[in-house]
């Protein structure tokens, strides 16, 4: 799960440091996104929401 852990974290994070952060607290299980931004964020596929 890390390289989709590091794929969401660089594609939301405004630059290197915040997306390390990310990565950190998502790999730590201290953040966890909703399924569908785990599943689409930083792809072409889909749309990263949750209804």
């Amino acid at each position: 799960y890390q390289d989709m852990f590091a794929r969401v974290a660089s594609y939301y994070a405004d630059d290197a440091a915040h997306a390390q952060r990310l990565y950190d607290y998502i790999s730590k299980l201290w953040f966890m996104p909703a399924t569908p931004v785990l599943s689409n964020g930083g792809t072409k596929r889909g749309l990263p929401i949750s209804c």
